[in-house]
């Protein structure tokens, strides 16, 4: 195998026989690449070794203080936000940022700590995705954002939105309009944001002396409209039936109105339905969503302030920081 500083995305390249901006496009998460294309360089790339070196060393040279930003989904709204903030707050510090877009994926988000720890990062920030799981993240002051990881580094910090009462209010806001069928939809990774809303959920069900119909537990394996709408097709079809349905995010909240409308169900006269974030879709979609807001600007601003506390070399205020969430009524309830 070639040494470590001899592989370059030509190198990669070479070994697949495809061109070098395939490769860029796999390693930067950027533009269209097939699934098959992805593994094969992705494989490629952890056989052969491959991590940007020329670009740590151009940094390291520089002397540029920088920090890693890792984001699931960066077309997400929300998620685009959070980045944009926490990225306008750090230059105004003189800080300089490398964003890196994980397309949901647990390999690619290994595949960018690993990279990460090569170019001497000051902080970084993590926004949603999973638990760390080995030791290719780095040891640097950290902030954990919608996101509650069990294991974490030493100098870090957590903040997340009060998800367990957004998923309270979202079910209340459907139980006391009189529904009594309600359905959640949300993500089958078990993620912690996730887990927090259906516990909210689950505990206003108890509340109006409703026991959970764990068949009216509907999952996604990705976070979006499309398996949003295979989901609750499939629930149609299969015959459940719910008067309420609280969706996890406004995107699977868009989808599910898009199968309600195939399946001929008005909303919100036979079904209600709610979603999570308050992204410009909720508002602006053809039925403006009921949804529960978090409050994205609290969030960015206490992550740049922890941060750059830790890496100054003092202690975060706070281990976990809970912001307050609040309803928003429009149209599908």
């Amino acid at each position: 195998m070639k040494d470590r500083q001899s592989v370059s995305i030509k190198t990669v390249s070479e070994k697949l026989g495809v061109s070098v901006a395939t490769v860029s496009r796999v390693i930067n998460g950027t533009g269209s690449v097939s699934p098959e294309m992805r593994e094969r360089v992705l494989r490629a790339v952890q056989e052969l070794g491959y991590v940007p070196n020329a670009m740590a060393r151009g940094l390291r040279t520089n002397s540029l203080p920088l920090v890693g930003i890792i984001v699931p989904d960066i077309v997400n709204e929300f998620f685009s936000r959070i980045v944009l903030n926490v990225q306008l707050a750090l230059a105004q510090r003189g800080y300089s940022v490398f964003i890196c877009n994980t397309d949901e994926r647990h390999d690619l988000e290994q595949m960018y700590l690993a990279s990460l720890q090569t170019m001497q990062i000051r902080g970084l920030v993590c926004i949603s995705g999973y638990d760390m799981e080995n030791e290719a993240w780095p040891e640097v002051p950290t902030v954990y954002i919608d996101r509650n990881p069990e294991t974490r580094v030493s100098d870090s910090t957590s903040i997340e939105s009060d998800n367990e009462s957004g998923g309270y209010q979202a079910a209340q806001e459907v139980l006391r309009r009189g529904c009594r069928r309600v359905a959640l939809l949300t993500d089958d990774r078990r993620l912690s944001t996730a887990v927090s809303r259906e516990t909210g959920y689950r505990k206003a069900l108890e509340s109006a002396g409703l026991p959970a119909d764990e068949s009216l537990i509907l999952t996604v394996s990705r976070v979006d409209e499309k398996n949003a709408y295979d989901a609750v097709s499939y629930a149609l079809q299969s015959g459940k039936r719910f008067d309420a349905l609280v969706c996890c995010t406004d995107w699977l909240a868009l989808g599910a109105l898009r199968a309600l409308k195939n399946a001929h169900l008005s909303v919100p006269g036979e079904v209600k339905v709610v979603g999570y974030d308050d992204v410009s879709i909720a508002a602006y979609s053809a039925l403006p969503i009921t949804t529960v807001r978090q409050d994205v600007d609290e969030m960015s601003r206490l992550a740049v302030e922890e941060l750059v506390r830790m890496m100054e070399g003092k202690p975060c205020r706070r281990k976990n920081w809970i912001v307050p969430v609040s309803l928003v009524r429009r149209e599908t309830t």
